[in-house]
Formats: C-alpha cells, sequence, structure tokens
C-alpha cells in the first residue's frame, strides 16, 4: 500500500492507493505501464479512520463521485469517465475508457521483449483520509481539501504512469508512436539490412521497445507538468525582464502633461 500525506492547517489528509497490474513485476526505468482499454479506479472516503456509507455527511460520497467524474483533466488525457456507485454504498469507481491506446491497431503485439517489460494498469483502489479535530465539518471544505489532496496525488502518478496520468506524455507517445514504427519498419527493410541481418536477429518489437524506453524517460525528465509550470514561469519572468528594461526613461512630458 503507497500512501501521501498533506497537511492542511491544523488538519491532515492522506490518499493510501495500491495497484493492480497484468504482471506482478516492481516498476523500474525500463518498465514500460500502458493502460488498459478500461481502467477501474476504486475510491472510498474516511474520516477520523471511520469508513463513509453513501448517506453519511449529506452524501459526501456522491458528491466527490460528481466531483472527480466531471473533472475536465480526464477529458485532457483523453479518458472518458463513467462513474459508479457500488451496492455495499460505501464506495465508487471511476471506469476509465482509454481512447488513445485502444485506438492502435498493433497494441497486443506490444509484448515483453529482452531487457524490458511491458505491464498494464487494470486497477487501482483509492482511499481519502480526513483527520481533523473540529467538531462541525463543512462538505464544501472536504470536498475542497480531498480536490487538493487528489491534485497532489495525480501529479505524483505522473511519474510513476507517465503514458497514463501525463497530459504532456500521452500527447508526446499520441504524436510519436506512428512515426516510430513507420521508421522501424523502414529500419529493419530487408532489402536495407541483409547484411546486419545476417550477423545478428534482429526484433522488430526490440527496436520498438527500445525507442518507448527512451521516450519515457525524455517524458519524466522533461515533458511534464512541474517542468513545464517552471518553464512558464522562467518565460514569464523573463519577458518582464525584457519590458522593465525596454520602457523609455519618463521625460518632462510624461510627468508633467500640462501644455505650456
Amino acid at each position: 500500500m503507497n500512501k501521501l500525506n498533506i497537511r492542511r492547517g491544523s488538519d491532515f489528509m492522506s490518499v493510501e492507493y495500491s495497484y493492480e497490474l497484468s504482471k506482478c513485476l516492481q516498476l523500474s526505468e525500463r518498465c514500460l505501464v500502458f493502460p488498459a482499454n478500461t481502467i477501474f479506479l476504486n475510491f472510498s472516503i474516511a474520516i477520523n479512520g471511520n469508513c463513509l456509507y453513501q448517506n453519511d455527511y449529506n452524501s459526501l460520497i456522491e458528491r466527490m463521485g460528481s466531483s472527480i467524474a466531471s473533472a475536465p483533466y480526464w477529458n485532457s488525457l483523453e479518458l472518458e469517465p463513467h462513474l459508479l456507485y457500488h451496492s455495499n454504498q460505501n464506495s465508487f469507481s471511476l471506469e476509465l475508457s482509454c481512447k488513445i491506446f485502444s485506438s492502435l491497431k498493433d497494441q497486443q503485439n506490444l509484448d515483453t521483449t529482452t531487457g524490458a517489460e511491458r505491464n498494464t494498469l487494470e486497477n487501482m483502489c483509492v482511499t481519502l483520509n480526513l483527520f481533523t479535530q473540529d467538531k462541525e465539518i463543512s462538505i464544501l471544505n472536504i470536498v475542497q481539501d480531498f480536490n487538493y489532496l487528489l491534485s497532489s496525488w495525480l501529479v505524483n502518478m505522473e511519474y510513476k504512469f507517465p503514458l497514463i496520468f501525463s497530459f504532456y506524455g500521452r500527447q508526446c507517445f499520441k504524436i510519436n508512436y506512428k512515426w516510430l514504427l513507420k521508421c522501424t519498419d523502414e529500419i529493419l527493410d530487408p532489402q536495407m539490412t541483409r547484411i546486419l541481418q545476417l550477423q545478428r536477429s534482429i526484433n522488430k518489437l526490440e527496436v520498438l521497445t527500445e525507442n518507448l524506453i527512451k521516450m519515457q524517460r525524455r517524458i519524466l525528465a522533461e515533458y511534464n507538468i512541474i517542468n513545464n509550470v517552471l518553464e512558464m514561469a522562467r518565460s514569464s519572468h523573463h519577458y518582464k525582464m525584457q519590458m522593465s528594461s525596454s520602457s523609455p526613461e519618463p521625460s518632462i512630458s510624461d510627468t508633467n502633461p500640462e501644455k505650456f
């Protein structure tokens, strides 16, 4: 079970999560994790250690479910959300249908290759915890606090599963994947690599997987939300400095607009 803790004022919040992959392997930099055609995010909520049910706190579970499902974040990732409530009434699920990877005709051919592992994320269980000493709790504040907690958690997930939860990572994959396939086919054309093929057996999936691993490293190092925010901040500061240095010195007419 993984855990992320955040403190806001006198309140403590945490998100505990676990995930289920198609293969029971430890994540590493050479591990590619793709989304299943449908991913299930299973949520539960606890306040001061007590698991909430659907009718508790003015149906807080339903409010949180609607808030999470309606977030524009999923559409930006091209993940189509569907909200499901469970019969036990103490949890809900977000069913995410992937629009990018499900459209790849050769997705099923991206299997495990030498030196690299391919996994598929299928399920995640997420528990939102709030620990507070307040006797009265505002539902609006709880929803805002949990949204802040989930936003922080998703930034962490971007680094753990960049091909699933990273906007820039998924766009990078979407734009470059067909180009990588085409280049791999051209490089491994029997007419062009006849001599090389005599020396060693070349596997298309090995070459493609190595390129995908390099792409994932680039995403983790550069194409992520934190780096983009920092870059925008630096660009804004540089622009302000340029505008300041290019502004003309005030003249008499600027400071005293009266005409003589």
